[in-house]
């Protein structure tokens, strides 16, 4: 069982966009685990979360809007874990 949990047919659960996605709303200014979980049930998923989240920020008291991690960053930062042979695990509870 867990040969198949790890097995890279898993690979289809989320595209590389959505990987970069949420990557970028992760590692986003003061987006710590707790705001990543509220955003997502906000917004649905992290790509709206990101079109929505500066100026979600703004409505929330901020002076500036948050700064998204760049989407050339996130691409470097997956790039390098997949040199490395490194697989990525996602998981969201509903």
């Amino acid at each position: 069982m867990l040969k198949d949990l790890f097995s890279s047919s898993l690979k289809a659960c989320l595209t590389s966009e959505e990987t970069l996605q949420i990557l970028r709303l992760i590692r986003s200014e003061n987006v710590g685990p707790r705001t990543f979980i509220n955003l997502i049930k906000i917004f649905g998923n992290a790509g709206a979360a990101l079109e929505n989240v500066e100026e979600f920020s703004l409505k929330g008291g901020r002076a500036k809007p948050i700064k998204l991690y760049s989407e050339s960053e996130a691409a470097r930062e997956l790039d390098s874990l997949e040199k490395n042979n490194t697989r990525t695990f996602k998981l969201f509870v509903a």
